[in-house]
C-alpha cells in the first residue's frame, strides 16, 4: 500500500526531488535560495544550521524574519530542541505546543505562528527535510516480525512455578510471551491513555533525560518528529503515583525475587512505568545487575526483538575490554534498522522476534540482548527487573567483580563514607554503591534464605574452578609443530 508522506509546515522539499523538476524550477529555486540567504548561500546547508547552533533565541527569532529561505533555517525543529532542552537543563519541560520551536515561544510568551503562504518558489534541502521524512516514513521493521518467533504459552494450567523454571530459566532462559496472563490488570481501565490522562495528567514523569507532565508528554508522543522520541521510562512510579500499583499484579512465575529481602532504600531500581508513542522504545541493550525482566503490555503494542548472550546483534560494538557492560549501539531503532541490520537480524539462526499485545507478559532472561519498539499512537506498560534463586549466581558475581557497572543506585551516589576518604569520582562512588549492595543483599540471605546463597556460591566454585584464566583468552594458541620422521 503507497504511504503518503504530509507537507513540510515550512514547504520543504527533497534535494534529490531537483532531478525529476524541468530546468526552469532548477533555475527558480537556485534563484530564490541566493536571494534569500545572500552571502550564506555559498555555504552548504549542514553548514548553515551547524552556524545557527550558535545564535541565542532572540537571534534566531530575529533571523527568521529576514527571509523564508532563512525562516526555514531558523525555524529548523532541531535547534530548538537543543534551546528548549537547555531551558529545562534536566528538569520539567514547558507544555507541549506540537513542535519544539512553538514550544520555546509560548514559553518566552510569545503567540503562535500564524499558517505562512506558500513561498513564492521551492525550496529543496535534504538537510531541512531529512526529520520530517524520518518522522512519516512507514517503519523499516515493516507492518509484521520478519523472525524466528519467540514461543509462546496461552494455557497456564499445566506451567506451574517449576515447569517455568525448567522450560524457560534453566541453561541460560529463553524468552517467552505469557499471552493474557495481565488481562485482569487491563480490565481494571486504569491504564488507558484517557485515564491515565484524567487522573495524572498534571504528574511529572521521567522520559530519558527529561521530565514532562503526562498529559504533555501525550501531546508530544502525538505530534513529534523527533528520532528517535523521548519514551517515559519512570523508576519513581512506585513513589510518585502509588495509586497505580494497586491495578497489577507481579505473575506468580516471577514472585520469588531475592531483591525482595532488601528494603526499597537498599535495592535498585526495578520498577518502571513504560509509555511511549510511535517510533519510541528502547535500542540494544541487556538488562543491569544481571536480573532477569518481566514486562507487561497494558495498553498499545510492542515490538521484541532477541539474541542470546552469546550472539552480539548486528550493528552493536561492544567494548574493547570484552567486560560485556561497555558498547555502541545506534541511538535510533529505525536507524540501525534503514542500515540493513534488521535484515541481517532476521536471517540468523539463533535471532528471536515477537509482537504483544494488552495483557500479554515478556519475560526477558538474564544477559538476553533485546530491543523493544512501541507500535501504536500510545503504549503503556510496567516492568519490573529482579533475582530468582537460578539467576543468583550472576548477579553475585556481578556485584563481586565489578561493583562499577552496578545500575539503579543512582540515588546513593551522593554520598559515600567507606574507607578513610571520600569517593572523588562518579565511578568510585558507583562501585562504593555497589560494594555497599553486594554486602546487603548477602547479609540479607544469611539471615532469610541461606540456602540459595549456598546453591550460589557452589555455583561460582564450581565455574570458577574451571574458568580459564583471562590472559589465555588473550593471548592466541600456539600451533603445535607438525610431526615428521627423521632418520638423520
Amino acid at each position: 500500500m503507497e504511504h503518503s508522506i504530509p507537507a513540510h509546515p515550512e514547504g520543504v522539499e527533497p534535494q534529490g526531488q531537483l532531478f525529476v523538476e524541468p530546468e526552469s524550477v532548477r533555475v527558480a529555486a537556485a534563484t530564490f535560495r541566493r536571494a534569500g540567504l545572500g552571502v550564506v548561500a555559498r555555504l552548504d546547508d549542514a553548514l548553515i544550521v551547524a552556524a545557527l547552533e550558535h545564535l541565542d533565541e532572540t537571534s534566531l527569532a530575529t533571523l527568521a524574519g529576514a527571509s523564508r529561505v532563512f525562516g526555514a533555517f531558523a525555524r529548523f525543529d532541531e535547534l530548538w530542541k537543543a534551546r528548549c532542552l537547555r531551558r529545562s537543563d534536566g528538569g520539567l519541560l514547558p507544555p507541549w505546543r506540537g513542535s519544539w520551536h512553538a514550544t520555546v515561544v509560548a514559553a518566552r510568551g510569545g503567540a503562535a505562528d500564524a499558517p505562512r503562504p506558500r513561498p513564492p518558489a521551492r525550496l529543496f534541502s535534504d538537510v531541512l527535510y531529512r526529520p520530517h521524512l524520518l518522522a512519516h516514513s512507514p517503519s523499516p521493521f515493516g507492518a509484521a516480525p520478519k523472525g524466528p518467533a519467540v514461543r509462546r504459552v496461552r494455557d497456564f494450567s499445566k506451567l506451574d512455578r517449576a515447569a517455568f523454571r525448567e522450560r524457560f530459566e534453566a541453561d541460560g532462559g529463553s524468552p517467552v510471551v505469557l499471552e493474557g496472563l495481565g488481562e485482569d490488570a487491563v480490565a481494571s481501565g486504569a491504564w488507558t491513555a484517557a485515564a491515565l490522562e484524567a487522573r495524572y495528567g498534571d504528574r511529572v514523569y521521567h522520559a530519558g533525560g527529561v521530565n514532562f507532565r503526562l498529559a504533555d508528554y501525550l501531546r508530544y508522543g502525538a505530534s513529534n518528529a523527533d528520532d528517535p522520541p523521548f519514551y517515559v521510562f519512570d523508576p519513581t512510579v512506585g513513589a510518585s503515583t502509588p495509586e497505580l500499583l494497586a491495578h497489577y499484579a507481579v505473575p506468580e512465575y516471577f514472585q520469588d525475587d531475592l531483591f525482595d529481602l532488601l528494603d526499597d532504600a537498599e535495592r535498585p531500581d526495578y520498577r518502571w512505568l513504560l509509555l511511549g508513542g510511535p517510533r519510541s522504545g528502547q535500542s540494544w541493550h541487556t538488562d543491569p545487575n544481571s536480573t532477569s525482566a518481566w514486562n507487561l503490555t497494558l495498553e498499545g503494542s510492542k515490538r521484541w526483538l532477541f539474541f542470546p548472550p552469546t550472539v552480539t546483534p548486528p550493528g552493536v560494538r561492544p567494548s574493547v575490554d570484552g567486560d560485556g557492560d561497555n558498547y555502541l549501539a545506534p541511538v535510533s531503532n529505525a536507524e540501525w534498522a534503514r542500515a540493513g541490520f534488521y535484515e541481517e537480524c532476521a536471517a540468523h539462526p539463533r535471532f528471536l522476534e515477537c509482537q504483544t499485545k494488552p495483557g500479554d507478559v515478556v519475560y526477558v532472561p538474564r544477559g538476553w540482548w533485546h530491543m523493544v519498539l512501541n507500535l501504536a499512537p500510545v503504549t503503556v506498560a510496567v516492568s519490573h527487573h529482579f533475582v530468582s534463586p537460578s539467576g543468583l549466581p550472576n548477579v553475585l558475581k556481578r556485584l563481586r567483580d565489578t561493583p562499577e557497572h552496578v545500575s539503579g543506585v543512582e540515588r546513593h551516589l551522593g554520598d559515600d563514607d567507606r574507607g578513610p576518604k571520600r569517593a572523588r569520582t562518579d565511578g568510585d562512588k558507583r562501585a562504593a554503591a555497589g560494594s555497599r549492595l553486594h554486602d546487603a543483599l548477602v547479609a540479607a540471605l544469611e539471615r532469610e534464605r541461606p540456602g540459595a546463597l549456598a546453591d550460589a556460591e557452589a555455583v561460582l566454585a564450581r565455574a570458577a574452578a574451571t574458568a580459564r584464566p583471562r590472559w589465555r583468552s588473550l593471548v592466541p594458541e600456539a600451533k603445535p609443530a607438525a610431526f615428521a620422521f627423521s632418520f638423520a
